[in-house]
């Protein structure tokens, strides 16, 4: 399935990022943290991956990854867009417009959504990390 996805928004560096992907995502700009956790705990299975972009990326990393089940990444560089999907799976990405330029945001997108997860060779780690949360 192929969606088009348009993002318009009040960025300072850019008005619309249009992008096209065979994956299904949700990208989102970030509210506030009840609202968007509320959004991911309905949605989550809707998507295979979810992208909020707000100023920094900070906050919205730091909420979601500590919460029980989400796997969350704040990216900043074109290598960990494609590295966090590629060895952790990572179901959410979290940019910030203010630190990035709005061609290194839609490339980090492109390449976050587009990269496959290597799934065996990096799934036992996942999984130590699975049960380390479970004893919390």
């Amino acid at each position: 399935m192929t969606s088009l996805i348009t993002i318009k928004n009040s960025f300072k560096n850019a008005d619309i990022i249009e992008l096209e992907y065979k994956n299904k995502c949700d990208i989102r700009t970030f509210q506030n943290l009840e609202t968007e956790l509320e959004y991911i705990k309905n949605n989550q299975s809707k998507f295979d991956r979810i992208v909020f972009i707000n100023e920094d990326a900070i906050i919205p990393f730091m909420y979601f990854s500590k919460q029980k089940g989400i796997v969350a990444a704040a990216i900043y560089d074109e290598h960990s867009a494609m590295m966090t999907p590629s060895h952790n799976n990572t179901k959410i990405m979290c940019l910030g417009y203010e630190i990035s330029t709005p061609t290194l945001l839609n490339s980090m997108i492109s390449l976050y959504l587009s990269t496959p997860y290597e799934g065996a060779r990096h799934k036992s780690r996942i999984d130590m990390l699975d049960a380390e949360l479970e004893r919390e």
